[in-house]
């Protein structure tokens, strides 16, 4: 068992002989002062004791001191002089007690300093309770950090804020790409940290209930933090739904909004729930957004341009986006924008859509970047609407950019709620060139979905449908009536393969292989895809080296897919010959 000692419970004082100072008299005053300064009798500070104090027969006197810092004057009986003690305080604080750490070289500071390395909202007054008001209190915390020009993390430890207007996050007081300030938000876990979204109407009309606006402050900037941890409720006027009668109720304003932020770090870990948009990136670079789950919303991403940029370099990683109304992502223009894991279902609606389409992934072709979409192992199940991946390019739009859908598994799981196509590209100008890949996806319905050849899996459309080339690889097509019509050869111009492979069960499959348009091999059959061990043969192979040869003397120089000239995937111009 732990034991400590006990405090004097009582106040002690001699003459200067060491006799107890029987009927002294104890004064207190303000420190650096002759203002007197109550005292008290207990530790309630109820009662005050007599200034001067007169001591009893042993010299003791109750003496509980106030939160001030006092000067203490001691006399005896007759008034005669003991001593004077200046700076005499009842409490004391961290500033006051040493701190060194384990190890060598390690160097001594207080226990303030150190606590002070971190800054949580609780230091601030949040209380986490879910009804205290907490928005000042955390924004304090921010304005804290910022305003230093240290910046740092802003802990939400375990619990749940109440917020009723904006959080802002803006850039520091900077001029200089270098200089510290900026801020960030980070809690203990999804399911420890929350903040419930109290804000009015009004209040969330603008903005986002946490907002990160640098569209002030020094030209150039990176957000190189790591940001989240913790839910983000909306609790006043939400998106709710419901699920007997298959209708949304949408609710006002957006979870988590960024303006004008390039960024290094990573955004992670976040639940969003229950707004009108879940998250809004306006003007954002190189934006890293890793295990969000977004639900209940009318668009769950919207990833656009205002002033400042088209979206760059975007990654969503391992997302889960569910229960949305009109689109999971709603994306206009830049690229590269990287889905990589993660699920997306139940998003998107037979009809009254806010964007007058619905579905999954929404992208709008713009001639900004030759490539848009990666999209890489992301499971579609039960999306409803146009497409689970809708790209567009719409009129006097000079797009010429490849996208690539790989790895993916599209599951149609009911009757009456399902995208008409898995995979829609729409081109209405007459100047764009669309290319798309698909390799290795999965294509599937479940009961009681029942197929139909009016939904095949990939198809495109628009005034300029030969503008647009979409290639399979790999791809498995459950159904024979939804399999699409739009199968083209995966070729390249020169020294590639040429692989027809876009394969329903029990269909013959055709490979060819070519090498600067010359045929140098060709296998066409049902093969035995289940069999252990099988093996697939090209035809011609025994003449390839010929072939090869003769495919050499042909044309100088080839036009990549984007009609560059060059020999694509081998060297810019064809070896001299011999």
């Amino acid at each position: 068992m732990t034991t400590y000692l006990t405090p004097s419970p009582k106040m002690q004082f001699f003459d200067a002989n060491g006799n107890p100072l029987a009927g002294g008299k104890l004064y207190t005053y303000v420190s650096g002062t002759s203002t007197p300064l109550t005292s008290y009798t207990d530790y309630t500070g109820n009662t005050a004791n007599t200034n001067p104090i007169i001591l009893d027969s042993r010299g003791e006197a109750d003496l509980w001191l106030g939160t001030d810092t006092y000067r203490l004057v001691l006399e005896t009986a007759a008034n005669v002089l003991i001593w004077t003690v200046d700076g005499v305080s009842g409490s004391f604080s961290a500033a006051d007690i040493s701190y060194l750490a384990a190890g060598a070289g390690a160097v001594l500071t207080t226990v303030q300093a150190k606590l002070r390395q971190t800054v949580s909202v609780q230091d601030f007054g949040a209380v986490g309770d879910g009804t205290t008001d907490d928005t000042l209190a955390i924004q304090a915390a921010i304005d804290a950090l910022s305003q230093a020009g240290v910046g740092g993390t802003v802990l939400l430890p375990a619990g749940t804020y109440k917020i009723t207007e904006n959080l802002d996050i803006t850039w520091p007081n900077s001029t200089d790409q270098n200089t510290p300030g900026r801020i960030t938000i980070q809690g203990e876990g999804a399911d420890l940290s929350y903040i419930y979204d109290y804000r009015s109407n009004a209040s969330a009309a603008t903005g986002g209930a946490i907002t990160i606006d640098f569209t002030t402050g020094y030209a150039n900037k990176f957000f190189t933090m790591y940001f989240g941890e913790f839910s983000l409720i909306k609790k006043l006027n939400a998106t709710t739904y419901d699920s007997a009668t298959t209708t949304y109720s949408i609710g006002v304003g957006t979870g988590l909004y960024m303006k004008n932020v390039p960024n290094t770090g990573e955004f992670r870990n976040l639940r969003i729930i229950g707004y009108d948009v879940g998250v809004n990136l306006t003007d954002c670079l190189a934006i890293v957004i890793a295990n969000f789950n977004v639900q209940l919303a009318d668009l769950g991403f919207v990833v656009a341009q205002s002033t400042f940029s088209e979206p760059t370099a975007m990654q969503f990683n391992s997302c889960t986006v569910s229960g949305i109304k009109s689109l999971a992502y709603l994306i206009q223009g830049g690229g590269p924008i990287a889905f990589n894991g993660g699920v997306i279902e139940e998003c998107g609606v037979m009809s009254g859509s806010s964007q007058g389409t619905s579905g999954a992934i929404y992208y709008q072709a713009t001639a900004f970047l030759p490539t848009q979409l990666v999209i890489d192992g992301v499971f579609f199940e039960g999306n409803a609407g146009a497409a689970d991946i809708y790209i567009n390019a719409p009129v006097s739009i000079a797009s010429r950019a490849s996208s690539s859908i790989n790895n993916c598994m599209f599951a149609r799981n009911s009757a009456t709620i399902y995208t008409t196509n898995n995979i829609y590209v729409l081109n209405n100008s007459a100047t764009a060139s669309l290319i798309v890949t698909t390799i290795s996806n999965g294509f599937k319905g479940y009961s009681p979905y029942v197929d139909s050849g009016s939904r095949l899996y990939i198809t495109k459309a628009g005034t300029n449908t030969a503008g647009t080339i979409i290639y399979n690889l790999g791809n498995f097509y459950d159904s024979a009536v939804e399999t699409p019509t739009v199968v083209i050869d995966i070729t390249g111009s020169s020294g590639s393969q040429n692989l027809q492979s876009v394969t329903t069960v029990g269909s013959t499959t055709t490979i060819n292989s070519q090498f600067n348009g010359v045929n140098i091999g060709t296998f066409s059959a049902v093969p035995s895809l289940t069999t252990t061990g099988s093996t697939i043969g090209f035809g011609n192979s025994t003449n390839a080296a010929l072939l090869v040869a003769a495919a050499w003397r042909g044309s100088a120089n080839n036009l990549n897919d984007l009609g560059a000239s060059g020999v694509n995937g081998i060297m810019s111009t064809p070896p001299p010959t011999t």
